[in-house]
């Protein structure tokens, strides 16, 4: 989206609460947001953050088709009403991504400070959860939770492809232009109701264990049908580029 020229940096209002301001470590659902330039125009990026990884250091994963390789995350949203954008600190730098013809639409960020929770309003407040079993592709049928920052933690979607392939638009890794691109190892969900939204693209996809926590499964990738269809990267493609796995 373009954002006003006004715009200004701040630190995030004591109002305002996760997940679009947390504070460190940060976690899985948290809001985060990155500035660049098209033809001269200011643009802004926001996206979610997808839970933590280990690749032996620590790391943080999200959508690959959020930004190209080498790109500064901030943790914080965009106040559109005020023209205002707040900070709280970096997320983290895109320091590999596996979004490619036939790659995972996943990518991972360090530098940042990290914990191995994810946000989860399904109870109708707002808990860290942590994260305490990973898991590969879900069966059909099986239902799992969508954990966008904009739209929050929806558990009504049942997994209807466990594993495809999907055309996903996202900037192309030299230039930084929009480009559709075939990523694979993705698993599709249907709802009744709306699961996901623009912005919740990275976001931690998880099986609710209940008072056993969350089983992480992968990271927000695509949608469609007004929200009520979405698509994640899978653990399993995200293994198959990545070193490592969440952290559990």
């Amino acid at each position: 989206m373009k954002i006003g020229a006004s715009a200004k940096q701040s630190f995030a209002p004591a109002a305002a609460g996760p997940p679009l301001v947390d504070s460190e470590p940060y976690i899985g659902g948290d809001r985060m947001w990155r500035e660049f330039n098209v033809a001269g125009e200011e643009e802004l990026e926001e996206c979610t953050a997808g839970g933590m990884w280990s690749t032996g250091a620590d790391a943080m994963a999200s959508a690959g088709h959020c930004s190209q390789p080498n790109i500064n995350w901030t943790q914080g949203y965009y106040d559109q009403p005020n023209n205002t954008l707040w900070e709280t600190g970096p997320m983290g730098f895109t320091f590999v991504n596996a979004y490619s013809e036939g790659g995972s639409d996943s990518m991972l960020l360090d530098g940042g400070n990290y914990a191995p929770d994810v946000w989860n309003s399904a109870n109708g407040g707002m808990e860290a959860t942590p994260v305490t079993a990973a898991t590969t592709v879900a069966m059909a049928g099986v239902s799992v939770c969508f954990d966008g920052s904009f739209t929050g933690t929806q558990c009504s979607g049942h997994v209807s492809i466990p594993d495809q392939c999907s055309v996903v638009e996202g900037p192309n890794p030299v230039t930084g232009i929009p480009t559709d691109v075939t990523v694979c190892n993705q698993t599709r969900v249907t709802s009744a109701t709306s699961i996901v939204q623009f912005g919740d693209s990275g976001g931690p996809v998880f099986l609710d264990l209940g008072t056993s926590g969350a089983a992480a499964l992968g990271v927000i990738s695509a949608l469609n049908d007004n929200g009520l269809t979405g698509v994640y990267a899978n653990r399993t493609g995200m293994m198959a580029h990545f070193v490592g796995d969440f952290v559990i």
